[in-house]
């Protein structure tokens, strides 16, 4: 039976590549995937001081994760937390706007395209989503790496829900 987390992330990311907006704002070599440890494109940390054209970066990373392994009698939950993160380089609020309405416009409907996440050949994981408060900054250094310019952090919560029975840790 496959793991559902990396295709919940695969879903995000979907989401937002599919909005013509959000792709036109974060060019393809500007989205920080954190999936192949073998390209040194995804890893930031790495990469020199952004300059024009490599900005804005968007990233999308799991920050933390809760479990619930006793939700009731016949399931067990794990809510997972994600962050959204934008970087423009830019002084000017209009870019960091236009990238915020972008990632929100292109994951309004993400209930319904989550949903289509299952596990265990029928199972639909995912249970709710929910947005959480963003923070805007000028300084935040470990996004910025030494430009000036906006950041923004959104973070969200994908509450997940697994029969117990399918849970046998048997790794198949």
């Amino acid at each position: 039976m496959a793991n559902p987390l990396p295709d919940i992330y695969d879903a995000l990311w979907a989401m937002l590549e599919d909005s013509s907006d959000f792709c036109s704002y974060v060019p393809s070599t500007n989205r920080i995937k954190y999936v192949d440890d073998s390209d040194t494109k995804w890893e930031p940390e790495k990469r020199d001081i952004p300059g024009a054209g490599r900005l804005p970066e968007v990233r999308v990373q799991l920050v933390g994760a809760r479990p619930d392994a006793f939700g009731d009698s016949s399931n067990s939950g794990v809510i997972l937390r994600f962050s959204i993160d934008v970087t423009t380089g830019e002084r000017n609020q209009y870019s960091l706007l236009n990238v915020i309405w972008a990632i929100w416009e292109a994951l309004h409907d993400w209930d319904t395209r989550l949903q289509a996440v299952t596990w265990n050949t029928d199972e639909i994981p995912v249970r709710w989503c929910r947005a959480l408060a963003w923070e805007d900054s000028m300084d935040n250094e470990a996004l910025n790496r030494g430009s000036r310019g906006w950041t923004s952090v959104w973070q969200c919560e994908i509450g997940c829900w697994f029969s117990r029975s399918g849970l046998t840790g048997s790794g198949s």
